[in-house]
């Protein structure tokens, strides 16, 4: 009887041996997944941030073109169905279609704009928000738009592209 018990407690210890060595190799399987994570996010994240906001950029820049030019098509691919439109000095537009009518419309004359101070947050994989001040030589109907104002855009994935989906300016001057 007595050798039984020690048997069975050689085995125990052997099994706890194992349970720990096993315990063992899973914390530094687990250490090494966060410090390879880690290094993504250091490293190779800024990279890609860059490079959505390079992205987004251009499609901020070719929709302002767009507006000074009148050309809603380029806000039919830019913008989402539901999408909010706020310019300052020129009101607010809801819906896509209603955003596109309103740019083909528009009798406003841009001779100039400019970007500054551009600022990316990414909320989630699929929605960023752009910040930045504008600068702009814009008239509206004999009325100066502001000259300066802080624009906000936010951006939605949508089947794999990028799509504004709501776009507020605050003024500045």
């Amino acid at each position: 009887m007595l050798a039984t018990r020690q048997t069975l407690r050689s085995r125990s210890s052997a099994n706890k041996s194992e349970e720990l060595d096993m315990k063992t190799k899973n914390e530094r399987l687990s250490a090494s997944a966060v410090l390879f994570a880690s290094t993504i996010l250091l490293f190779g994240a800024p990279a890609m941030a860059e490079d959505l906001k390079a992205e987004l950029v251009a499609m901020e820049k070719a929709a302002w073109q767009a507006w000074a030019d009148r050309d809603g098509k380029v806000y039919e691919k830019f913008m989402t169905k539901d999408a909010v439109l706020v310019v300052a000095g020129a009101g607010v537009t809801t819906g896509r279609d209603m955003v596109v009518a309103g740019v083909n419309s528009n009798e406003c004359e841009m001779t100039s704009f400019d970007f500054a101070d551009v600022k990316l947050r990414q909320l989630t994989p699929d929605v960023v928000i752009l910040t930045y001040t504008a600068t702009q030589d814009t008239v509206c109907g004999g009325e100066e738009l502001p000259e300066t104002v802080y624009s906000t855009s936010i951006y939605v994935r949508q089947d794999g592209e990028w799509k504004s989906t709501s776009y507020q300016e605050t003024p500045l001057d």
